[in-house]
């Protein structure tokens, strides 16, 4: 069915599957104007629904382009091959949809990814993986509900370098699988050293739900630290549930059977978020950020009732509703006006190292405490 859509979007140009999800188009034509509309026809065929089995199936394309002979190193056909699949990369790096051309220094970019890539494959074992945390707030009484556990890797030659470059690489070769044990055996670790009413929370990803035995690792992971399974929270975003939509609902419930809560993170920003909350009782859901920011814009009413609407549907199905993004006081007293109890962001505390974060729970149990106890003083005092 792709590739119907793809020879009527691409027409005049020749197309060829090379493998896995990767298309290749041959055009005949280097006119900038007519290469753009082409990939843009071929973005938006492929970003239409399939039915499949009864079943409503969404994707999506990313594009790159390259030109004969200006992008070819000489007449070879895999130079131009090549290009075109540098802009490929490009073009995912653009986010969902994007198409682009190649230029010199995607072949910077690639070498460095592939770089990336052979030196995670032995970063956990050198100790270059660490964890921060971030709290998640209750706003309506001002507790720290849990702490949301999140990935550095500082490298000994390329330094610090951000989850935004090196998860993408991790995920397309696999060392996320391993990456992802880590970070849950370490997160576990340090929430033990915590109050009991907060939880972990750990993300998760697509690979270890298809290539690793998820509930054995989290199971260990419970065991080895001594962690109650109540304290952690697994989250997952909506591309899991699209990839392999029956095999991820049952670990989900395997892990449910376990006493861990289950998040579903950055809704509203998928295809299918409604259906989802149909299909399995997520203990939380997490506004994506996008939203609180659009609120600050001059027309907030459509992201305000978007979040309303959330909000009361959390409410219904008795699930935790998170709003992300959180950076500023105008921010947090819209999201209170609307109804929502449960918050993150910068406004509260930027991530932090797991000894910070301990010292941080502490401070906002004693300011709670003091609050707490200061009208009852004035009463007796009375």
């Amino acid at each position: 069915m792709a590739g119907e859509r793809l020879r009527a979007a691409a027409e005049p140009g020749f197309v060829a599957r090379f493998g896995g999800d990767e298309f290749s188009v041959l055009l005949p034509t280097a006119n900038l104007k007519r290469i753009e509309e082409i990939g843009a026809a071929i973005i938006r065929a492929l970003s239409q629904p399939f039915e499949i089995d009864a079943r409503i199936v969404r994707i999506g394309a990313s594009v790159g382009a390259a030109i004969y002979p200006d992008d070819a190193a000489d007449d070879a056909p895999e130079s131009l091959i090549k290009a075109a699949d540098m802009a490929l990369y490009g073009a995912k790096a653009a986010g969902r949809g994007a198409m682009k051309f190649f230029a010199e220094e995607m072949a910077h970019a690639v070498r460095r990814r592939r770089q990336l890539g052979e030196e995670l494959r032995k970063a956990v074992a050198r100790g270059e993986m660490s964890l921060v945390y971030q709290p998640i707030v209750d706003i309506a009484d001002e507790s720290v509900t849990a702490v949301e556990a999140l990935l550095r890797w500082t490298h000994p030659e390329f330094g610090a370098v951000g989850p935004g470059e090196f998860v993408p690489v991790a995920e397309e070769n696999a060392t996320i699988v391993e990456i992802g044990d880590f970070v849950l055996r370490q997160a576990c670790r340090d929430a033990l050293s915590w109050p009991d009413s907060v939880r972990v929370a750990v993300n998760l990803s697509a690979l270890q739900f298809e290539r690793g035995d998820l509930v054995a690792t989290v199971t260990a992971a419970l065991a080895e630290s001594g962690l109650p399974a109540y304290r952690l929270e697994l989250e997952i975003t909506e591309t899991i549930l699209i990839c392999n939509h029956e095999t991820v609902l049952t670990t989900l419930n395997r892990l449910h059977g376990l006493g861990v809560h289950v998040a579903l993170d950055d809704f509203g920003t998928g295809y299918s978020s409604l259906s989802y909350l149909n299909d399995f009782a997520f203990d939380k859901v997490k506004v994506d950020q996008s939203f609180v920011r659009a609120i600050g814009a001059p027309d907030n009413a459509k992201a305000a009732s978007i979040i309303r609407a959330v909000n009361a549907i959390g409410r219904d199905l008795r699930m935790g509703v998170v709003v992300e993004g959180i950076e500023t006081q105008d921010q947090l007293s819209a999201i209170q006006a609307l109804g929502v109890r449960g918050a993150q962001g910068y406004f509260f505390s930027r991530p932090v190292p797991a000894a910070d974060i301990g010292v941080y729970l502490l401070k906002r149990m004693a300011e709670r405490a003091r609050r707490a106890g200061a009208p009852r003083h004035r009463a007796e005092a009375g």
